[in-house]
């Protein structure tokens, strides 16, 4: 599955803001399982994740030349929460089935569902990228700003 991340890697003159991404094995999803293996320590999880990455990509299918197994160190947090989303989608397909309880009242609503194909991922261009303005994130909440 060829994915368009919304930020990508620069690596010199060249944008990489496409992946290539398999589904998970059964393997795979056996350690996801695993609570006792997650409660303890959750540093297999980017391992599995850079297992999955076939390729990063220009828009014109230029490959990147870098080491895979590193590139879940150097990709921004919104990267690879689009990764997340789109592996879990690959795998299991676009409908994920939920249930939420009330903090009001505490009904339980089963059966709600999101379609993962549907969700918007807004993507930023490579000139904002590149502006020093943009790097400034400020809190909604706090008003903080990093």
């Amino acid at each position: 599955m060829r994915v368009k991340l919304p930020n990508g890697l620069l690596d010199g003159q060249d944008h990489f803001n496409y992946i290539v991404i398999s589904e998970l094995t059964g393997k795979q999803q056996n350690y996801l399982a695993d609570r006792e293996l997650l409660e303890s320590n959750i540093g297999h999880i980017p391992k599995i994740i850079s297992d999955m990455i076939v390729s990063l990509e220009t828009k014109e299918g230029l490959q990147w030349k870098g080491n895979l197994k590193e590139l879940v160190w150097k990709l921004p947090a919104g990267d690879l929460e689009t990764i997340i989303i789109k592996i879990r989608e690959n795998t299991f397909g676009s409908r994920y089935y939920f249930e939420a309880v009330c903090e009001h009242c505490g009904h339980i609503n089963k059966n709600q569902r999101l379609d993962l194909d549907k969700l918007k991922v807004e993507s930023i261009t490579l000139k904002q990228m590149m502006d020093p303005n943009r790097r400034t994130i400020k809190l909604p909440k706090s008003g903080k700003l990093f």
